[in-house]
Formats: C-alpha cells, structure tokens, sequence
C-alpha cells in the first residue's frame, strides 16, 4: 500500500496467515513493515521511515450449542518520540487491514498512538482478552478487555493508557439484517490525568441496524 499525500512516499509491506485447527482453534497473524520517507516540519528536511507493527490473535470454539468461544490477541506499533534524528519510525496502522483490536469506542483511533493535550504517546502495546456465547440460535453476546500501553512518552509523563471494556448484543432479526447493541466503558490511565490533568472515564453505547446485501 502506498500514500500519495503530498511530501510523503509511504509504503507498508507485510504477511497476514489465517486459518483454523481442527475445526475449533482459530488464529491470524499479521507482521508489517513501514517505509519510505516523510516530511520533518521541525528540520524542514525528509526523515526516513522505519516502523514496524503487526497483530496476533487466537480463539477458542467449544464443542456446545450455546458456541462459547474465548479470544485473546496482541498487537504492536513501533513508537518515536525523536524528531531530531533522521527516521521516522511511528507506526500507522488500523487501516491497513480490518482488525478489532483497538477496540470498539476507537478513542485511540490505531497503533500509531494518540495526543492529548501537547503530550504525545506514540506507539502502541494492545492486550486483549474476552468471550462470547450464543444463548439462543439468533443471540450472540461478546465481552472483551482492551488494556493500551504506549511504547513513547514525554519524559516524565506515564505509558499508561488505561483499558477498555465492550459489551456487544448481536441479533439476526432477518437473514440479512442484524440488530447490534454495545456497552462500552473506557476506563482512563495516568497518561491522561498527567497529560490532561483529568482522568475521567468515557462511556460510549451505541444501537445500530446492519443490513447484508
């Protein structure tokens, strides 16, 4: 994939392997590189770009009609907090393939990191963890925790990002359309309050209709 914004030549190579074992382990794994060159607004020159960044998540399906299932999954996104050298090596993903793993409020919008205020936490450590059921054949209830750590920050200023909470319904009210409903609690860590001077938690619910074409 390449980006044509201008002062930019940005690529990403990388290999996604998916699969299943058995019938009930499933697993994807999806290393990724970054580079090109990028304009340093600081030097008024080109850094050279160096990142790396990737995901790993595997489940479990159990042999039952209620389909319960646990997950966990890690990913990665190289971090810099350097603008004075010559490379660039901040990570920029989420929209390169179509995983979840930055969870469902997208506070922290992928693995490059996230500014608050004039602090920046580049780079990112995602761990996940959760389960999900089928009570009835058209239900499906998911939980799953998101816990975020930042690979750079400001001197003196935490990598604690805090952690998020998803509750999510699913409901097949017709072949071709659901019903989702979601729950969902951030839950904010020091980085915040240090970067902010707040550390209040975020809520964030949603309803919404998905129609299958």
């Amino acid at each position: 994939m390449r980006s044509c914004l201008k002062s930019q030549r940005w690529f990403t190579s990388g290999l996604r392997l998916a699969g299943k074992i058995k019938g009930s382990l499933d697993y994807e794994i999806e290393p990724l590189y970054q580079f090109g060159s990028i304009a340093n607004t600081n030097r008024h020159s080109e850094d050279t770009i160096g990142a790396f960044g990737g995901h790993f998540e595997a489940g479990y399906t159990f042999k039952s009609k209620y389909r319960p299932r646990i997950f966990t999954g890690y990913a990665f996104g190289s971090g810099d907090n350097d603008t004075k050298d010559k490379f660039y090596r901040e990570f920029h993903g989420n929209v390169l393939n179509d995983n979840y793993i930055v969870a469902d409020s997208s506070l922290i919008g992928d693995l490059s990191g996230i500014t608050v205020g004039s602090s920046r936490a580049s780079g990112m450590h995602v761990i996940v963890g959760g389960t999900s059921i089928d009570p009835f054949p058209k239900l499906n209830l998911n939980v799953d925790y998101h816990q975020f750590i930042a690979v750079k920050t400001p001197s003196g200023i935490s990598k604690d990002l805090g952690g998020e909470v998803n509750l999510i319904a699913k409901y097949k009210l017709l072949p071709e359309l659901d019903i989702i409903a979601s729950a969902n609690r951030f839950f904010t860590g020091k980085f915040f309050s240090q970067a902010a001077g707040s550390g209040r938690d975020i809520g964030y619910y949603y309803a919404q209709a998905q129609v299958t074409f």
